[in-house]
């Protein structure tokens, strides 16, 4: 199913990440949740699986889940001092040069763009 929403999404180039997830809402509800699926029982799509089931939510606490998605990445420090991670420069000090560092993902401070 994500082959055909990468197919379409070709097709539209979208050039900025907000751009992307954009196209990525609209695919996923007009396309994935309203598509029956093999894993579901009786053909069931996923919004009427969802809709139908009895069991009540269980939120997950945002600590929680930030911590799941939170990533250490090893990059290069280049010959200005800096590192890139999601398309972002950060200066880190020409001493660094060469060396590797870790950086930190945390899925709730993802810079804009």
């Amino acid at each position: 199913m994500e082959d055909a929403f990468l197919a379409e999404v070709r097709l539209d180039r979208p050039t900025t990440r907000d751009a992307f997830h954009a196209a990525w809402d609209v695919w996923r509800g007009e396309c994935y949740h309203t598509k029956p699926h093999r894993a579901l029982p009786h053909g069931l799509h996923p919004v009427t699986a969802f809709r139908g089931d009895p069991e009540p939510l269980r939120l997950v606490a945002v600590e929680t889940l930030a911590a799941a998605c939170r990533r250490v990445e090893p990059r290069k420090v280049d010959q200005a001092g800096c590192v890139s991670s999601l398309a972002q420069p950060y200066e880190v000090g020409v001493t660094w040069v060469g060396q590797t560092v870790d950086v930190l993902y945390d899925p709730r401070k993802r810079p804009k763009g």
